[in-house]
């Protein structure tokens, strides 16, 4: 049913012309400057329809994504922010209260770009019930916070290394992969979104590509929000350009670092060798009961049979399972639909799907095993990034 928010101007305008005298007309305009007047008075308001839109859960590390994207650098805070992220939110809830009211407008407009994002990922494959969108935006939200609070230019100085090791470790290994895969899908779009710039301008204003897009992948979501919304090449060129400076995070590599020395203090063991408990023990008491669902790690179990701990996260074969978000779907999602013959088939060797090309037939050719489940196909299917 439209409101009067959703209603066309139009509209609006005409049931004003229809009202019976000027009384009523000044009437109804006052009523919108009384509302506009006490939102802008009260802070309060925004705020709580904010958090409340958000959910409790989500508003911190909300809050500190905005903080470390926003606050002027080097960032003091960093230590105090991302203890108390996941030590007490409580503090962070209080820091996200006592904010003026144009950053917490601001902190809204962020989250709406985050949650276009996510569905925008996630609908490729189905839409997401409540407790996976929480899960995608949650590793959304870590990864802003792990360029933002980590990205550097040259040496990383050793208590930033301890800093960034400690937060990398408060997250068990299917969470790690949960950012891997929105790094990846991060890259995908950046480089997409590039592509003709470069392509244009790559002699003259770019070095290695390689190197540039891990710096400009450190630049956080709003830098790929500019990008994105750049008017011209020569815009997105500027843009581009002004992003170099800034240092890099290498977000990738410092957790397949950080899963390489796990791994060589657990003596380089493969999964099947890892009791329930051992597992259970990977799940730190700070993140224990931020998601219950046995999915994600369900998810990562199956695609990791046999592999080694040092390729836990971030593996390069299972950047198609990354690609389709496979570790934040629900458990009833992922046994209904048979995630296990997807990995199987994958591991037999198909460790990446190609969409037709416009030349060729519109019908991909999937394997013939019998187990394997239509509906994955049509999710591979249909991510056109590829």
């Amino acid at each position: 049913m439209p409101t009067l928010v959703t209603l066309p101007v139009e509209v609006i305008a005409e049931i004003l012309r229809k009202l019976p005298d000027r009384e009523s007309l000044t009437a109804a305009s006052l009523t919108y400057r009384t509302l506009n007047s006490c939102i802008e008075a009260h802070r309060f308001i925004t705020a709580d329809v904010t958090e409340a839109d958000v959910g409790e859960a989500l508003l911190s590390y909300l809050t500190v994504a905005y903080l470390g994207a926003s606050l002027p650098r080097p960032f003091e805070r960093a230590s105090f922010l991302i203890s108390n992220l996941y030590e007490a939110p409580e503090i962070i809830r209080a820091e996200y209260q006592n904010m003026p009211l144009n950053e917490i407008r601001r902190i809204g407009r962020f989250h709406d770009y985050v949650c276009s994002l996510v569905h925008e990922w996630a609908s490729d494959s189905w839409t997401h019930m409540n407790g996976e969108k929480f899960r995608w935006l949650r590793a959304v939200y870590r990864f802003e916070i792990f360029v933002h609070f980590f990205r550097v230019r040259g040496v990383v100085e050793p208590t930033l290394a301890e800093l960034r090791d400690s937060f990398l470790a408060r997250h068990p290994p299917w969470e790690l992969e949960q950012f891997a895969a929105v790094h990846d899908f991060l890259k995908e779009r950046l480089i997409y979104s590039t592509l003709k710039t470069v392509g244009r301008y790559r002699a003259g204003a770019f070095g290695p590509y390689e190197a540039n897009w891990k710096t400009w992948l450190s630049q956080g979501l709003d830098f790929l929000r500019r990008v994105e919304q750049a008017e011209s090449n020569e815009d997105q060129r500027d843009i581009l350009v002004t992003g170099l400076a800034n240092g890099t995070a290498q977000p990738r590599n410092s957790i397949i670092d950080y899963q390489m020395g796990v791994a060589e203090r657990m003596l380089d063991s493969a999964l099947p060798y890892f009791s329930e408990g051992q597992i259970e023990a990977m799940i730190p008491a700070a993140t224990r009961n931020d998601d219950t669902d046995e999915g994600p790690y369900t998810a990562w179990r199956l695609a990791h049979t046999g592999t080694h701990d040092y390729r836990w996260v971030a593996n390069p074969e299972k950047e198609t399972l990354r690609m389709i978000g496979y570790v934040f779907w629900d458990r009833d999602r992922i046994e209904r639909w048979d995630l296990e013959a997807l990995c199987g088939w994958l591991k037999d060797g198909a460790d990446s799907i190609s969409t037709p090309s416009d030349q060729e037939s519109t019908e991909t050719t999937w394997p013939s095993m019998p187990n394997f489940p239509t509906t994955w196909a049509q999710v591979l299917r249909g991510r056109r990034w590829r």
